[in-house]
């Protein structure tokens, strides 16, 4: 049973792993800068493009992410920090860019844990980009009466369909802080009107107007699970200030205030990105990180092509990430050295939004020199064979009151199969659902999609709203969990009594301030209160706890590091440096109540079983300031 607790705990945390948006997503974009009147192209590369898939990262291990281009080259895809992979490129003109990435189809692939392979296209045609974004009333801005209203205009959006949009991001032009995201605009506006004392007085305010143009949907083909959609976007950056006396002139430069992994620290997952965090908002179109590489004493090569460089959206934090091909990940062993600005004066060097340039910095990490014997229990691997189906209802604790209701994820159902026992790798795996007359059944095929690497593994998950949603599609009954050859004949039947009644309590995590203010260096115990009647014969507890890449960092049980946990406990203690001081995290802990159990499935010898579950998430921050969410900054 000991096996079967923990393959429990990585099927009920993978189901409800956040997915992002499941589309192939095509952007050309050209940005603008007003310092008057007149708009000019941006100073250094003003035209970009990307193509990006959401949502992926959510099921690592990612193998071969990559992009397709009309003229069948292909380009690797990185992983872009907001669950998904993508290729992006900056150029200095409209031509170059047209040349590097023409009309045609783009189509993203890659092979996706649980889910096998995932592939969509989007296609682009000739590039339309909407007018210059250009602020009317720009010296107006600049020295507005912030005890006042006052309205913002700017150009009109011509040429635009119903489905365009505008957007206005303002931030502090100082720290960097965000202070309002006006978004999804009509395109017919042409202005907005700020509330008095909206703003600060004497406050400079970095703000970006964008025309978005949406453009057709491309649907999925027929070995395709992802539809596509092509945007073309005209950015302009300006300042705006508000009066009550003399605004000072920033001349300070940034500093680094923090980094992870910290100099001299190793880096033990190789997926991990190497962060740079500053003390304000940083000009995102400078970047200058040089790496060098040892390993063994002798220099190691670290290809440029294999970095990728995001910024957050308040534009303070830089994720440099890793991602050589086939290889996935830094290398193990090496010990890595990073400087910034090397060279004084360069153009290219980071510097802030005011034009300060941050001092030559230098520091480095090592990488772990071999994997950990528990690994695949770490990353979320599916041990021993198994099969079950779950209804579960999903919550979110925000507070230290009782956790809520997900409006997301809601209600599910997840079937699962697992035949790593067996030789019917090639086999069909179906459910039958009781209707509301007991002699008859709907079918539902569980199945993995083409292309999977791992044909051992079967599973089918539907999302509902509501409960009653979720009981009306599954209602109360017996189950059949079928094995069908090849020719659809069943070879093999048991049947699973899933009920309507019997859920545990929603879970609680007992002392919410504490989680929000972990120590990474020290051992913490993270507690809650204990599954109320719970035994080892009908219930099961389960924790696990991902950080902002969505990576499975802790788990228990884990039989593989000797971590038990009953049923009825009340909390476990999260060994030191666990977790990373400066990061955010999710925990997910999950109560299962067993409807049915103990059944077998033909030569199956794991575990078959059926239940109800309630599962609570919540944020973990550790100390050293929580990493805001990396969100490519053209999308601010």
């Amino acid at each position: 049973m000991k096996s079967f607790l923990i393959l429990f705990g990585a099927i009920a945390a993978l189901s409800i792993a956040k997915a992002g948006d499941f589309e192939v997503k095509v952007i050309k974009g050209q940005r603008f800068a007003q310092s008057g009147t007149a708009v000019s192209p941006a100073p250094s590369n003003p035209f970009y493009f990307e193509a990006v898939v959401g949502g992926v990262s959510g099921f690592e291990p990612v193998q071969n992410p990559q992009v397709q281009l009309p003229d069948g080259s292909v380009k690797s895809a990185v992983a872009t920090g907001d669950d998904g992979y993508g290729i992006s490129q900056s150029f200095t003109s409209q031509a170059a860019l047209d040349s590097a990435f023409p009309v045609g189809q783009y189509t993203f692939s890659a092979t996706v844990n649980l889910i096998g392979a995932v592939k969509g296209h989007a296609d682009l045609s000739a590039v339309n980009f909407p007018p210059t974004p250009q602020v009317l009333n720009f010296t107006a801005a600049q020295a507005f009466d912030a005890t006042s209203p006052f309205t913002l205009t700017w150009n009109s959006f011509s040429g635009s369909a119903s489905d365009d949009r505008i957007n206005l991001i303002l931030s502090d032009a100082e720290t960097g802080a965000g202070i309002t995201s006006i978004t999804d605009l009509d395109p017919s506006r042409t202005e907005w009107t700020f509330d008095p004392n909206e703003f600060e007085k004497n406050k400079a305010i970095k703000a970006t107007l964008s025309f978005i143009k949406n453009g057709p949907v491309s649907f999925p083909g027929n070995d395709e699970l992802l539809a596509g959609a092509v945007t073309t976007i005209s950015e302009t950056a300006f300042t705006m200030k508000t009066g009550g006396g003399n605004t000072t002139v920033d001349t300070t430069p940034p500093t680094l205030t923090n980094l992870s992994p910290l100099d001299g620290e190793m880096m033990s997952n190789p997926l991990s990105p190497v962060l740079f965090q500053f003390n304000e908002a940083m000009d995102i179109t400078k970047t200058s990180v040089q790496w060098e590489a040892t390993l063994n004493g002798l220099p190691f090569d670290l290809p440029l092509a294999n970095f990728s460089y995001i910024w957050s959206s308040d534009a303070i934090s830089l994720i440099c990430s890793y991602r050589p091909t086939p290889i996935s990940g830094w290398p193990a062993g090496v010990s890595v050295k990073w400087k910034l600005n090397q060279q004084p004066g360069n153009p290219g060097n980071l510097r802030d939004v005011a034009g300060n340039e941050l001092a030559a910095s230098t520091g480095g990490f090592i990488t772990a020199g071999g994997l950990d014997p528990c690994s695949t229990s770490i990353s979320g691997a599916l041990p021993q064979t198994a099969f079950f189906v779950s209804k579960q209802l999903n919550y979110l604790q925000n507070s230290p009151a009782a956790a809520a209701a997900d409006p997301d994820k809601g209600a599910q159902a997840f079937t699962f199969c697992n035949l790593e026992s067996s030789a019917l790798d090639l086999d069909l795996v179906t459910l039958k659902v009781p209707t509301s007359n007991p002699f008859q059944f709907k079918l539902k095929a569980t199945s993995v999609p083409n292309g999977a690497t791992n044909l051992h593994i079967r599973m089918l998950t539907e999302n509902f709203s509501a409960r009653s949603d979720l009981d009306e599609a599954y209602p109360a009954g017996v189950y059949q969990m079928e094995l069908r050859d090849q020719s659809v004949t069943v070879i093999s039947s048991t049947p699973l009594t899933v009920t309507d009644t019997g859920y545990p309590p929603i879970p609680h995590f007992s002392d919410f301030n504490a989680a929000q203010t972990v120590n990474g260096e020290a051992d913490f115990t993270l507690p809650w209160d204990a599954f109320t009647g719970a035994t080892t014969n009908t219930e099961n507890v389960t924790l696990n706890i991902y950080d902002s890449s969505n990576n499975l960092v802790f788990q228990a049980p884990n039989e593989c590091h000797g971590l038990k946990l009953a049923p009825n406990a009340n909390g476990i203690l999260i060994p030191a440096k666990t977790l990373q001081n400066g990061q955010g995290y999710t925990v997910e802990l999950t109560f299962a109540r067993f409807s049915d159990r103990d059944k077998t499935l033909g030569t199956l010898s794991g575990y078959g079983f059926a239940s109800l579950t309630r599962i609570d998430r919540m944020s973990i921050k550790t100390t050293g300031g929580i990493i805001t969410p990396i969100t490519p900054a053209k999308f601010n």
